[in-house]
């Protein structure tokens, strides 16, 4: 004797990644890229802003990479002293090693996953 039938029907694995919001630029990354902006905003170097605003015009969302446009932004990722606080050299790898969990929960959320 046969058991009944059991038919799964599924969405295409690019509605369904659509859905979470995981495409190519889609929210998720959008989300990200936000986040790694606003989280580095207090460790970039600050003398007249131009450094630390300058994401916010070269790295249009979801593009899944942050660019720091200004001629002296390398310089000042590798070189700069600090002035005691959190600005100073290499903001996004300190800003990671400290926020790296609220940006993976913040996704997770923004993709309906929590």
């Amino acid at each position: 004797m046969a058991g009944p039938e059991v038919r799964i029907s599924l969405k295409p694995k690019d509605e369904l990644i659509a859905e979470r919001g995981l495409e190519k630029g889609g929210r998720v990354q959008k989300y990200i890229d936000q986040a790694v902006i606003d989280l580095c905003e207090p460790y970039v170097p600050f003398d007249t802003g131009a450094l630390k605003e300058s994401p916010r015009t070269c790295s249009p969302p979801g593009e899944g990479r942050v660019v720091y446009g200004v001629p002296y932004a390398r310089r000042q990722y590798f070189e700069n002293k600090g002035d005691g606080g959190l600005r100073g050299a290499r903001w996004f790898d300190r800003m990671k090693a400290d926020r790296l969990e609220d940006i993976v929960e913040g996704a997770r959320r923004e993709a309906g996953l929590d």
